[in-house]
């Protein structure tokens, strides 16, 4: 990896299908004894990406994602990923003129509230933290301040998307509604093994 060039930003509330399984418990005691049963779950997000590299001029664009994950225990678990967004930005006499990416990765998720304060399957928040591996299929378009085509990679032919490894890593804040609904905000920073994601060297 050579430097932090792509960093994904998803700060929206959305739902998450979770389908999961506790024994309620009344009091603290039995909480430690509670039974953890494994579960699969979706997700599903709308968000915002920000790209850091040579275009210093940011401006926000959107993103979106759709993912499945495995909850092994109420500690560790998996979770991959496939998304779509844009990113825009410009640099002195450059702008992106055009710029969007399919991204894919898969990731090692682990309950910090857990290892912390232990079991408890009537808490509502948790942290998240997660890392993984990935890759991204970028395109992008570079005009001058006239308007005119500076750089092109990806749009002059059908299937000219640049194909860089990532290194996903960021944390999540989730809410229970109910045993079987949560809400979530997530952070994601894309470690690209390329300097190219903003038509910049």
């Amino acid at each position: 990896m050579k430097n932090l060039n792509f960093t994904k930003l998803i700060m929206i509330m959305v739902l998450a299908l979770c389908p999961m399984a506790f024994y309620g418990q009344n009091d603290n005691a039995e909480n430690q004894n509670a039974q953890f049963n494994d579960y699969a779950y979706v997700t599903g997000d709308l968000g915002l990406g920000l790209l850091n590299g040579d275009n210093l001029g940011l401006k926000l664009g959107l993103n979106g994602h759709l993912g499945i994950g495995y909850q092994f225990d109420h500690i560790v678990g998996v979770k991959g990923n496939i998304g779509f967004g844009g990113l825009n930005g410009n640099y002195g006499y450059v702008n992106i003129d055009r710029s969007n990416y399919f991204e894919a990765n898969a990731n090692l998720t682990i309950n910090f509230t857990d290892i912390i304060l232990g079991y408890n399957p009537d808490r509502k928040l948790n942290f998240v933290p997660h890392i993984g591996i990935g890759q991204v299929r970028y395109r992008i378009r570079l005009n001058d301040n006239n308007g005119n085509d500076v750089y092109e990679n990806g749009y002059s032919k059908r299937d000219g998307r640049k194909v860089v490894a990532t290194i996903p890593m960021g944390f999540e804040l989730n809410f229970a509604i109910t045993p079987s609904w949560k809400v979530y905000l997530d952070y994601t920073a894309n470690y690209a093994d390329t300097d190219l994601l903003d038509g910049i060297i």
